[in-house]
């Protein structure tokens, strides 16, 4: 079975998003096959609060961890407090982890983009975001690209608010080509690029996809 995105349905047919059904239970299942096989070992940096992952080029999700680890304890508490954070602060924070130039863990990246954009409501917001997507697109296109279908989601919708077109293209070609990852959100995003006349770009990543 390909990768399923948190918020596409769920794979049971019970036409939940993913991750308000069976998320926890695959999770559950993958954490005691990792236990099991004991194939893993994850060496982390010495600075917890951003959750990096040193040592190996895997990416590292939620089911990587115990519920009772260390290291997954670790992620959350960073979630919680970016959380609780401004906009603003939010976007330095952001801005500093991945300036930092080692491996992000793709569930942090991907959890705080998700809480920065659900905040960005007025234009020069939306241009912030883009602009942390762009740094996380350049920093470390292996995270990137694991969500690929999100962030261009994000990018595209904030671009399109602030009635430019400029990136859309590239964002979408890069979606396209890994649009079975998140086949529903790929979808939203076609029917966007559609309603606003931009054809040529969308023929063309129909091609890729």
């Amino acid at each position: 079975m390909s990768k399923i995105g948190r918020n596409d349905q769920c794979h049971c047919g019970s036409g939940k998003k993913y991750k308000k059904c069976c998320l926890n239970k695959d999770q559950a299942e993958s954490r005691a096959q990792l236990e099991e096989k004991n194939q893993k070992s994850v060496i982390h940096d010495d600075r917890p609060s951003y959750c990096y992952q040193k040592g190996s080029e895997d990416d590292l999700s939620e089911e990587d961890f115990g519920d009772e680890s260390l290291e997954w304890k670790i992620c959350q508490d960073f979630i919680s407090e970016f959380d609780r954070l401004e906009f603003s602060d939010k976007v330095i924070h952001l801005t500093n982890m991945l300036e930092e130039k080692n491996a992000v863990v793709p569930y942090v990246a991907f959890e705080s983009f998700d809480k920065l954009q659900s905040a960005a409501d007025t234009k020069m917001r939306r241009e912030q975001v883009n602009n942390c997507i762009d740094l996380l697109r350049l920093a470390f296109p292996e995270v990137f690209l694991t969500d690929v279908v999100f962030y261009a989601h994000w990018y595209i919708t904030n671009q399109l608010a602030a009635g430019t077109h400029e990136g859309i293209s590239l964002y979408f070609n890069e979606a396209a080509a890994m649009s079975v990852k998140s086949i529903d959100t790929f979808t939203e995003l076609t029917d966007m690029l559609a309603y606003h006349g931009l054809l040529p770009s969308l023929l063309e990543g129909m091609n890729l996809a």
